[in-house]
């Protein structure tokens, strides 16, 4: 067992260190104590050690060349997504990688059995952020319907709770991502481990997954009434970590309880020759290692866009503005005439293939602002073809709404979605566009509505003149 676990750790730091662009950032991303992936080290051991006992090998000792050519084919891929710097690509597709790797050294026949040991990797690669808005919404529901059969004084809209002594925010770090995905990773490692039925397995996840969503609720509704009835003054109300945690090992301890009472798989103590064929471990090297070094040696060149910009004025160095919150991007321009109506226009290029064209963009606007659901556009058919979209928002602290007006442009693709911008970056790096242009348009009213407003915004987006010159 010890010479296995060393062999599988040796497979790892081998592709740790030919795929070092992914797995260096990873690493960091793991050492980070946050609301993500801080359990990730954890689950990389949890996977070693089920793989080192579940290693067994084939008895045949031929080279399996379709094992080579789907990890050549799976290397050359993650050169395509590390060329195009789509993080999550990159990283999701180590572990097909690495459960190619496997096939190459033990044979078809073993590595069936080790695929479900390999997927136990998932729960360290952050593909789960993308579930931070919609459990952010299940909280603010949840909590809302708890704080409703209470006799607390509060105000809920959106996702801010407002009391007597101050608001709480239910931002996405209080998602409860990280609670979900530890209690999900535990439940499929006992899964893996432990010998009994169907059914009880899956009992055991949909148990864990409902007390990791149930956890954050719980917590979230505990911060509200401590916040309460402490008048915002309680420690727990500005450093609730620790709290949360402790309010997770209750709510699970029944899962490690009756989990650690399931009988245990008996280990494979089969030897393993990693180095039964040369040949086959020197072309399984070769197929490995393609894709890095082809990502070494290609150094291509970015230009910065040659852009039509008037009547504008470059707001430097502007990490927000207005109650606008912007991402790191090359420019930030605002439309210098007086108007009604204001325009601001993010400009972003690469100049490196570690940079995205679209930059990382999680939050538009400051937690003084309360986003409220997409408008409908007035039917104008000399406006129809614009494509933004409306919303409006509500500040926390007045009477005071805005009527926001978004549009975005990929390398000539424009759209009113912010994540279809993101996917265009793909086609546009393959053709050698480099650029990306968000406009804000926007105008404060007091209104409670945006429809006088909506055309005004408009007729300014039709008239934008940031664009790419021919």
């Amino acid at each position: 067992m010890q010479v296995k676990l060393l062999q599988i750790s040796a497979l790892f730091g081998l592709f740790y260190l030919a795929y070092y662009q992914t797995t260096f950032n990873l690493v960091d991303i793991w050492l980070k104590f946050d609301e993500s992936l801080s359990h990730g080290l954890l689950v990389v051991a949890m996977a070693i050690y089920l793989l080192a006992k579940n290693l067994r090998q084939d008895a045949e000792k031929k080279i399996s060349i379709a094992a080579i050519g789907c990890l050549l084919c799976l290397s050359l891929t993650w050169l395509i997504f590390a060329t195009l710097n789509i993080d999550i690509l990159e990283e999701l597709i180590l572990l097909p990688i690495l459960a190619a790797g496997l096939w190459c050294v033990i044979g078809t026949q073993p590595i069936y059995k080790l695929l479900p040991c390999v997927s136990l990797l998932i729960f360290a690669i952050p593909i789960w952020d993308y579930l931070a808005k919609p459990l952010v919404y299940l909280s603010t529901q949840a909590v809302t319907l708890a704080i409703e059969l209470t006799n607390l004084t509060a105000f809920i809209e959106g996702n801010q709770i407002s009391l007597p002594f101050g608001v709480l925010v239910i931002a996405d770090g209080c998602s409860g991502v990280r609670y979900l995905t530890v209690a999900l990773a535990i439940a499929y490692y006992l899964c893996l481990d432990s010998v009994c039925s169907f059914r009880k397995k899956l009992i055991l996840i949909l148990t864990s997954l409902a007390l990791g969503v149930f956890s954050n609720w719980l917590r979230i509704f505990l911060i509200t009434v401590i916040a309460y009835h402490s008048d915002m003054q309680s420690s727990v109300v500005d450093d609730h970590e620790l709290f949360g945690w402790i309010v997770f090992a209750v709510m699970f301890s029944p899962i490690l309880y009756f989990g650690g009472r399931l009988k245990a798989k008996s280990p494979c103590l089969d030897i393993v020759k990693l180095y039964r064929h040369p040949t086959a471990l020197i072309l399984m090297l070769g197929a490995a290692f393609a894709g890095p070094i082809l990502y070494s040696v290609h150094t291509p060149t970015y230009s910065a866009p040659d852009l039509d910009i008037v009547d504008y004025t470059e707001l430097k160095n502007s990490k927000t503005f207005d109650g606008f919150i912007f991402p790191k991007a090359k420019a930030i321009f605002g439309y210098s005439k007086r108007s009604e109506v204001k325009v601001i226009s993010i400009v972003n290029w690469r100049v490196s293939r570690a940079e995205d064209l679209v930059p990382y963009w999680p939050q538009k606007f400051s937690t003084r602002w309360v986003v409220g659901s997409s408008l409908d556009w007035p039917n104008n058919k000399q406006l129809n073809d614009v494509n933004a979209s409306l919303i409006m928002l509500s500040n926390s602290h007045s009477s005071l709404k805005r009527c926001v007006a978004l549009s975005y442009n990929t390398a000539g693709f424009k759209t009113n979605n912010y994540s279809s911008a993101k996917l265009a970056q793909i086609p546009a790096l393959l053709v050698n566009e480099n650029y990306f242009i968000a406009n804000i348009v926007y105008l404060d009213t007091t209104l409670g509505t945006c429809e006088n407003e909506a055309v005004k915004l408009l007729t300014v987006i039709k008239n934008l003149r940031i664009t790419q010159s021919d």
